[in-house]
């Protein structure tokens, strides 16, 4: 290959599974960050790529937890749909919005974990939350 340029794509390039998982594998070694090899299927041209391994490294460090949640209530203060609700009225769906409430963000930290801790305890949260998810004609 003589030239590779800012938008070629990995897979257009030659690029298939193994090779995938071998990049993914040496960048996550290099910067220390951790990619799915699903990430380069998602952003496979160099230019999308390297925007990830940019951002996930500026994403080392602390969170700001208060600023985070600040920043969902406010999201969903502004969008009317991520407070949308269905009642049944004359047999018919009626659509209502609910008002505004605070929504708590549930932080684990897991810091101090093992990958393995760390995975299990990211199960456990996301079944827990995959439990919660209601009907479209219950409040959010």
């Amino acid at each position: 290959m003589d030239h590779v340029d800012i938008d070629d794509d990995f897979f257009s390039l030659g690029g298939h599974s193994l090779k995938a998982t071998q990049a993914v594998s040496r960048v996550n070694e290099t910067f220390g960050i951790h990619f799915s090899v699903k990430t380069l299927f998602e952003y496979s041209d160099l230019f999308s790529f390297c925007s990830q391994i940019d951002q996930a490294l500026k994403m080392k460090g602390w969170l700001d937890i208060r600023a985070l949640e600040k920043a969902i209530n406010e999201i969903v203060r502004r969008h009317e749909p991520l407070r949308t609700f269905f009642i049944k009225k004359d047999r018919a769906p009626v659509q209502k919005i609910a008002p505004m409430a605070h929504i708590p963000l549930n932080v684990t930290n897991l810091e101090k974990k093992t990958d393995e801790e760390t995975q299990e305890a990211l199960a456990m949260a996301l079944a827990k939350d995959a439990g919660e998810i209601s009907p479209l004609q219950n409040r959010p």
